[in-house]
């Protein structure tokens, strides 16, 4: 069974999960992720951006804002992350500059053997109870700590490559407009028409690159958005139409099929 406690930290949040069994999630977000495996068997994250990693425990992946991913744990052994978000402007104009790189999806994955980021990470829970005048300052440090590190890694070639890299163009092109597009109706005949392939031939070969199908993808990047905005206060009912829903009916059973919970204000990973 899968346990996510959530510190919210300003403008930034950590997630620690906790499983013990395999799961599988799909989510996207406008904040700069940290990824920590911190025990556990292996795990995989898909890149939708055109890579996939076998992250392990010790590995940290990062992942740029605004690029959907999927977090998948194989084995049923006792597993833990710690997952850091922070918005781009917790970095001033120089940090951005100078750590953004450590972002690009083909070397994103880094294996850090002195465990010194790995520390930095763990101490970030630490933070949770510091009082509020020294807690962001501390948060923040230790994000430095931990970017600053993995910065030495990728100076010494120690970032891991990717397992996969998506090959198919058109299916990048395809994952660009559905994510510019998800408040708009997308179907399956008007995006074969837009990029000129056969419906079933476009389903197979998005099936193959992303694991799933276009309109099983396309429902779960709306459900997360609407769990992130109902999260924030807004109504279920105006999430569900702001995310193309035609009736609230459908949207309820799909969320609560998804969630495993009714759509409720405030409450998100």
């Amino acid at each position: 069974m899968e346990r996510i406690d959530r510190f919210d930290i300003q403008s930034m949040f950590l997630t620690h999960g906790v499983s013990d069994e395999p799961y599988y999630r799909s989510h996207h977000h406008p904040e700069y992720e940290i990824f920590y495996i911190q025990k556990g068997g292996d795990t995989i994250i898909r890149r939708i951006d055109g890579c996939e990693y076998a992250v392990r425990p010790g590995g940290i992946l990062l992942v740029p804002p605004n690029v959907s991913h999927d977090h998948r744990i194989l084995s049923c052994q006792p597993y833990s992350h710690l997952s850091i978000h922070f918005p781009p402007e917790t970095l001033d104009k120089t940090e951005r500059s100078l750590f953004r790189p450590l972002f690009d999806p083909k070397e994103a994955y880094y294996m850090d053997s002195s465990g010194i980021a790995g520390v930095f990470a763990d101490s970030l829970l630490e933070c949770v109870d510091m009082d509020k005048q020294i807690r962001d300052r501390a948060v923040k440090s230790r994000i430095l700590a931990i970017l600053t590190t993995l910065y030495k890694l990728k100076g010494k070639k120690c970032g891991i490559t990717p397992s996969r890299v998506f090959q198919n163009k058109r299916v990048r092109d395809m994952l660009d407009f559905i994510h510019d597009n998800l408040r708009q109706p997308i179907s399956l005949t008007a995006l074969s028409r837009r990029f000129y392939m056969n419906k079933n031939h476009l389903n197979d070969v998005f099936r193959k690159e992303t694991g799933t199908t276009v309109e099983r993808y396309i429902r779960i990047q709306r459900l997360y958005i609407a769990r992130q905005n109902i999260g924030m206060g807004m109504q279920a009912t105006e999430a569900a139409y702001d995310m193309g829903f035609n009736d609230y009916s459908s949207f309820y059973r799909a969320y609560k099929a998804f969630f495993g919970y009714a759509p409720i204000i405030g409450k998100q990973p």
